[in-house]
Order: C-alpha cells, then structure tokens, then sequence
C-alpha cells in the first residue's frame, strides 16, 4: 500500500489551484473530495473542508469577489 500523506497534503490528485483577490491565500481543490485553504506567504494550510463535495471529486475551485475570501467549488 502507498503511504499516507501528511494530513495537511492533498491524498489524492489536486485539480485546480487558485489565488484570493487579495492575494494572501491559495485554494486547492483534489479528487480527494477535498479544498485545502493555504497562506500565501507561508504556504501552511490553515483550513480543510474535508467533504466539499459530500466527499465527491472537487474539479474546481475559487474564491468569491466578495472580499471575504470564500472558497467557491464547483
């Protein structure tokens, strides 16, 4: 069997990766059923919404225009 990647990595293919407006943090998005919210300077993932998807594949991902840093899927 692979081994288990960290828990703060993706366990599966990332499928897109997109910046905030304000360019302070990144989202991932995976098959995994994943998004992954990280810090744009440090790279730290600071926030995992493990079922995004009810646990299906997540495709894609941004952020809302808001200005509140809100990850859209899709």
């Amino acid at each position: 069997t692979p081994p288990t990647p960290p828990a703060h990595q993706h366990s599966d293919s990332v499928t897109s990766v997109t910046w905030s407006p304000d360019g302070k943090l990144y989202a991932s998005a995976s098959l995994d059923g994943m998004i992954k919210i990280w810090d744009g300077v440090s790279s730290s993932c600071i926030s995992t919404f493990p079922r995004a998807h009810d646990g299906a594949e997540v495709c894609s991902v941004q952020f809302a225009r808001n200005g509140k840093n809100q990850p859209l899927l899709y």
